[in-house]
Order: structure tokens, then C-alpha cells, then sequence
């Protein structure tokens, strides 16, 4: 694949993700003295959102289970970026990070099965991009 497949397959995930999230993320970003929440927010929903879609794939048998569910791995990100953290400032972010990704939960439960028959290719390709990111 190269770079503009790579790029436009890249937009169009990120659009999928915005359609279903739009709701959210316009109430979170509705003040702008929110930014910083509306931010960890946004994380908690793309990151743990596509953990929870990578986890459900498994659980619908279109990808082969793992070890280590997605979501555990993500938790275990988020505990060690927290812990990290330079200031409680950052610290309490985290819990709009949570937020977020409890509001992704959420609207993934609403999912029909074509939704996943669909789609579980692409979520397979977007959680291996995160997967990358938690590694380092």
C-alpha cells in the first residue's frame, strides 16, 4: 500500500469514528475552557474505543483470540501514562480519558452484526496503529 491508500484509508476511519461520535464530541468541546478535557476525552474514545471494537471482532470470531485482551493493554497504558503524569493538573485528565471511552462503549454496544462483518477488517488495521503507539 502506499502512502495516499494509506493516508485516505487513515480519513476514512477517522470519519466513521466522528459520525458516530459527533454528539459526544460536540458536548465536550462545546466550552472552550474544556479544551484540555475535551482533548482526553477525544483519546479515551479513539484509543479505548477501538481497543473495545478490536476485543468484540475477537468475541464475534472474525479475528483469532489473543493472550492479552485490547482493553487490557490499554488500561495498562493509561495506568503507566497516569502514574508518568508531571502533575495532578494531567493527572485528573485521566478521567476524562475514562469518560470518553466509557461514552465509546456505549454507542459500539448499539453495533449491529453486519456493523462487524463489515467493518472488523478495518478496526483489525486501526487497533495494529495503536497497538504501535502503546509499545513505545
Amino acid at each position: 500500500m502506499n502512502i495516499g491508500e494509506y493516508i485516505i484509508r487513515l480519513i476514512s476511519c477517522i470519519a466513521i469514528l466522528l459520525l458516530l461520535f459527533q454528539p459526544i464530541l460536540g458536548y465536550a468541546e462545546s466550552n472552550l475552557n474544556e479544551r484540555e478535557q475535551a482533548a482526553a476525552m477525544e483519546f479515551g474514545l479513539f484509543l479505548g474505543g477501538a481497543a473495545t471494537q478490536y476485543d468484540q471482532c475477537v468475541d464475534k470470531g472474525y479475528i483469532p483470540s489473543e493472550p492479552q485482551k485490547a482493553e487490557d493493554k490499554v488500561i495498562s497504558f493509561i495506568k503507566r501514562s497516569e502514574q508518568a503524569a508531571p502533575d495532578e493538573k494531567t493527572k485528573q485528565n485521566y478521567v476524562y480519558v475514562q469518560k470518553g471511552w466509557d461514552l465509546a462503549k456505549q454507542k459500539i454496544k448499539e453495533q449491529t452484526p453486519k456493523y462487524w462483518e463489515d467493518n472488523c477488517t478495518r478496526i483489525i488495521e486501526q487497533w495494529n496503529k495503536y497497538l504501535k503507539m502503546l509499545k513505545q
